[in-house]
């Protein structure tokens, strides 16, 4: 069984690296996209962040919010993992704070999509 740590957005470059550290003992983590549709620093940009501070050894899963994207961003999203070798969970995710939902792409399609990249994903289908 693997352990995975929630990794949250830091607004400062120092704290994320700290807690990066800090959590190294676990197999993993899952970093959320703008959890309660809150603005937040992007997925993949702390994502790197612990490949670059920790090496490929851990999993890495982007937790992707669908409400407010669309399919250009999926897309772009996969190409991203496939770099980083990062997983991707998709789910519809809370309404945004801010700007308007799109609902364009479901979490069916979203996952279709991403394993087509050759991508680890599935998704929180309710």
């Amino acid at each position: 069984m693997e352990i995975l740590a929630e990794l949250h957005p830091k607004h400062k470059l120092e704290k994320l690296k700290k807690e990066i550290n800090e959590l190294e003992g676990f197999d993993g983590f899952d970093v959320p996209d703008a959890a309660l549709g809150e603005p937040s620093v992007l997925p993949s940009v702390m994502a790197t962040l612990v490949r670059e501070t920790l090496g490929e050894s851990k999993r890495v899963i982007i937790n992707q919010r669908l409400a407010d994207v669309n399919e250009l961003y999926v897309r772009s999203l996969s190409i991203t993992a496939k770099m980083l070798d990062l997983e991707v969970a998709f789910t519809r995710g809370d309404r945004p704070k801010f700007g308007g939902e799109v609902n364009q792409v479901t979490t069916e399609k979203a996952i279709e999509i991403s394993k087509g990249y050759g991508i680890r994903s599935g998704g929180w289908l309710v």
